[in-house]
């Protein structure tokens, strides 16, 4: 590598993670925007942090993972990016699923026979306030992960009645059922 490319990829790599911590920056500022329902959240279920600050973090984990998401769908093949999306998913779908079985564990027994009619909006809710980890973004980019792993490999696959060099159907053999 000259001297001269090993330049010009450092400067490249140092304007992608410059715009990369602006708007990690950026949408952290969505918090200060000022909005007239500051308690949006508020309900039989419970009340939450204003939701700026909510959409705040949200976005911030979205724009923090969605880098290496994309890089990981460019680099690496169709095969790997496609389990790679079933392990967010599924580690998304797994921690969505803990968050109901804690929320029937705990709340639910001691609600009030009206408050039991918001079951699935508590558990919105604590899936929306729980901002320290990933879950909705995770599944989020699971399935993006899954829908491009799947749509590559689809393209990439031979159409049926075309033989390749790897299709044992070729010079004429029968196929056997």
């Amino acid at each position: 590598m000259t001297q001269q490319n090993l330049f010009r990829r450092t400067a490249v790599s140092s304007a992608w993670l410059l715009t990369w911590g602006l708007a990690l920056y950026g949408v952290l500022q969505v918090a200060r925007v000022d909005l007239p329902w500051q308690h949006g959240v508020c309900g039989p279920w419970g009340c939450g942090p204003i939701p700026q600050a909510l959409a705040a973090c949200h976005l911030f984990w979205l724009v923090l993972l969605f880098p290496p998401t994309l890089f990981a769908v460019a680099r690496f093949p169709s095969a790997l990016v496609g389990k790679l999306g079933w392990v967010l998913a599924g580690t998304g779908t797994v921690g969505i699923a803990a968050i109901v079985l804690n929320e029937s564990t705990t709340w639910l027994p001691q609600a009030l026979d009206w408050q039991r009619r918001y079951f699935i909006h508590r558990c919105l809710f604590n899936l929306a306030t729980l901002v320290e980890v990933p879950l909705v973004e995770a599944l989020v980019l699971g399935i993006a992960m899954r829908a491009i792993s799947s749509r590559r490999a689809a393209h990439d696959r031979p159409r049926s009645g075309i033989l390749t060099a790897k299709n044992p159907l070729r010079d004429g053999q029968d196929r056997e059922d």
